[in-house]
């Protein structure tokens, strides 16, 4: 039971970051023809499409490495598959 209510409490704490994280994906989502378009634009100028780039982001308040921190944070957490667990002894 300790271990269930252990693991509720780190999702509930988890939950503001993983609504952060859907709502990132969307909005790079949404960017992403825009972006297409302006790699396609400047294909022979990788610095000035990188700055046209910068210059969306800018405009729209997203980051395209915003989503990370959310879902490393779930990914560390005690409660997710992945996290590593100290192995037994079999000694």
């Amino acid at each position: 039971m300790a271990i269930v209510l252990c693991t509720l409490a780190v999702r509930l704490v988890l939950l503001p970051l993983g609504i952060a994280a859907i709502r990132g994906a969307k909005a790079r989502t949404e960017l992403m023809p825009k972006i297409s378009e302006i790699t396609k634009k400047h294909r022979g100028n990788p610095d000035r499409a990188q700055r046209e780039i910068a210059e969306l982001q800018a405009e729209t308040g997203t980051s395209l490495f915003a989503g990370c921190l959310p879902l490393l944070a779930q990914l560390c957490s005690p409660s997710s598959p992945s996290f590593p667990l100290p192995r037994a002894s079999t000694s």
